[in-house]
């Protein structure tokens, strides 16, 4: 088989998968567009309703209430700020390698301002209930072998499109995803 015939048949491939991953979150993104508009302050009349209203000189009041509570948990969440750390759970596992361990992961969120993109996925999911952000590894330089594991934000999580067959709350068991 020509090298041309396989980029074709991997292209088609991954344009076969985006386009189910898409078609899967479309409605459930458009919802979530909605919830955001409304904790933002706006359309929280329908339209119809808003233009009859309008039309008969009626107030359409609008006293939004959630920033408030959004607010709320988003800086709890911020006072407590979340971390990875190893605990050591049967009788062959040592403490002293889970604190190392655990040291070495704390060393790669500070490096990489973790705490941003745990921040931003958390906004996002208190928000409109979808936040990510990724995880992945880069050369330290380009004539070493050698890898830095890094820890981004994803500053739009309606970007993040998932394996639709992936059954696991935290996507573990996906086979692909697609970040536009």
């Amino acid at each position: 088989m020509s090298k041309k015939k396989d980029e074709d048949d991997i292209l088609g491939e991954i344009k076969q998968r985006f386009r189910l991953s898409f078609d899967h979150v479309d409605a459930d993104y458009q919802e979530m567009v909605d919830d955001l508009t409304f904790l933002k302050g706006g359309s929280q009349w329908p339209s119809d309703v808003k233009t009859q209203r309008d039309a008969d000189g009626r107030p359409c009041l609008e006293i939004n209430k959630l920033p408030v509570f959004a607010d709320q948990v988003i800086g709890d969440i911020r006072q407590n700020e979340p971390a990875i750390k190893i605990k050591p759970v049967d009788s062959k596992a040592d403490p002293k390698t889970a604190e190392i361990l655990t040291g070495l992961i704390r060393n790669i969120e500070v490096q990489n301002d973790a705490e941003v993109a745990y921040d931003t996925a958390v906004e996002g999911a208190i928000q409109a209930g979808l936040g990510a952000w990724r995880i992945g590894t880069h050369y330290t330089d380009d004539d070493r072998f050698e890898q830095d594991i890094e820890i981004k934000r994803i500053k739009n999580p309606f970007t993040v499109y998932w394996d639709p067959s992936s059954e696991a709350w935290d996507k573990s068991d996906a086979r692909f995803c697609f970040v536009t």
